[in-house]
């Protein structure tokens, strides 16, 4: 007879192995290294929003981790979007310095695609995508002899025309099948940094810094006292291609050429109310191609001294170009 209270042993032993088989492969799953070579992977564009108040900045830095570039890096490493930063093909449109926050800051980075490799080749290799991929990998190879700034080239192979590529095909694969990296990296995101979108990049050679037509910065004040016919005078003399060394902080190491372009600078009310009280809420917004180390904050102070009357709007003409 088999007593109720009593446990058989080779049943014991069963339930035993079980659970030992168990814990043995979880511990291997926790062990077992991500190989992002095993997975297809595409060239992408982010398109990334934060309130900069509580970070250094947007690039990262050594000596800190409250950048947004660190905890954008530490959610795409736990979503295995991506093995390693130096892998990635990594490029920024800008940075945003201390306090700053940005609506439209864009990266451009490789990651893990859920897509086959078939798919993704077939869309990369358009007859339209290899033109843009060469010409873009041009206009990269100047600009970056300009800047003195090294970059990886888009290798011949990844250039390969298929001439059976259908683009509809593609893009139904693309919507209905692909990773939402915006919903990914948001879930490990801290509740100020955003990812608002994603897309394809036009093509590997596609680096957000050298793809940015133009980059726009704008800095809220209460009008006050300020002159702001004078400040716009002033603002205007900034426009054009000079030489702004004496507008940022200087770089030596990294920066031999101080010439940029403006676009425009111009001063505006937040709400078009045509009150001009001195509690109205104005913003001053610069529009260039490319800007220097706190280039934006020097070009602030300096109309903010036009602004209090303690210098002439010619003084920005004095500045250039020396």
């Amino acid at each position: 007879e088999t007593n109720p209270g009593r446990v058989n042993p080779s049943e014991e032993s069963k339930k035993s192995f079980k659970v030992t088989s168990q814990s043995r492969k979880r511990k291997d799953k926790q062990h077992r290294s991500f190989d992002i070579t095993s997975y297809s992977q595409r060239h992408v564009a982010l398109h990334i929003a934060y309130f900069g108040e509580n970070y250094k900045g947007f690039a990262r830095q050594e000596h800190t981790k409250e950048t947004i570039e660190f905890h954008l890096f530490q959610a795409l490493k736990k979503t295995r979007l991506i093995a390693c930063l130096e892998d990635s093909n990594y490029s920024r449109c800008g940075r945003t310095d201390k306090g700053v926050s940005a609506l439209g800051q864009v990266v451009s980075l490789t990651v893990r695609s859920a897509l086959s490799s078939n798919q993704l080749r077939k869309a990369s290799s358009s007859p339209a995508s290899v033109t843009k991929a060469k010409k873009r990998q041009k206009q990269n190879d100047q600009e970056g002899d300009q800047i003195s700034e090294t970059h990886s080239m888009i290798a011949d192979d990844e250039a390969t025309i298929i001439q059976d590529y259908k683009e509809s095909d593609f893009e139904r694969f693309d919507v209905e099948k692909e990773i939402n990296y915006a919903n990914v990296l948001n879930r490990c995101l801290p509740d100020d940094i955003m990812v608002l979108g994603w897309a394809a990049a036009p093509d590997c050679a596609f680096k957000a810094r050298f793809g940015t037509k133009s980059r726009t910065y704008r800095y809220f004040f209460v009008r006050r006292n300020l002159d702001i016919g004078k400040m716009e005078e002033a603002g205007k003399l900034l426009e054009g291609e000079h030489d702004f060394r004496n507008f940022c902080k200087i770089d030596v190491t990294n920066v031999k050429n101080f010439k940029r372009i403006i676009n425009r600078v111009s001063i505006r009310p937040c709400i078009d109310d045509n009150i001009s009280s001195s509690d109205q809420l104005l913003f001053l917004e610069v529009d260039g191609t490319a800007f220097l180390w706190h280039q934006i904050r020097c070009i602030v102070a300096v109309l903010f001294l036009v602004g209090r009357g303690l210098e002439e709007p010619k003084i920005v003409s004095d500045l250039l170009n020396v």
